[in-house]
């Protein structure tokens, strides 16, 4: 039987084959760290867009004059006015 030479090819294979897989999952780790932190900042900007819109809407709907005690002592006390129907 004749002796085979080995030069070492095949420990060159395995060392790229690690290289392959290593930086094909430092890839996917960092992409799924970016989009991690994508959807956070989404989740932040949605909260924060909802707050101001919400303290619109608040302000549209308050109304904008004071009213204060004095305005019962000019007009009376409010009461219910009942309306027969005949």
């Amino acid at each position: 039987m004749p002796k085979l030479k080995n030069t070492g090819s095949i420990l060159i294979e395995v060392l790229l084959a690690l290289l392959i897989l290593t930086s094909t999952t430092t890839y996917l780790i960092a992409t799924h760290i970016d989009s991690r932190l994508l959807f956070q900042v989404t989740l932040d900007e949605n909260a924060e867009h909802n707050g101001s819109l919400n303290s619109v809407r608040l302000a549209l709907v308050n109304d904008p004059v004071d009213q204060r005690w004095d305005d019962i002592a000019i007009f009376g006390e409010p009461s219910l006015l009942v309306i027969s129907a005949q």
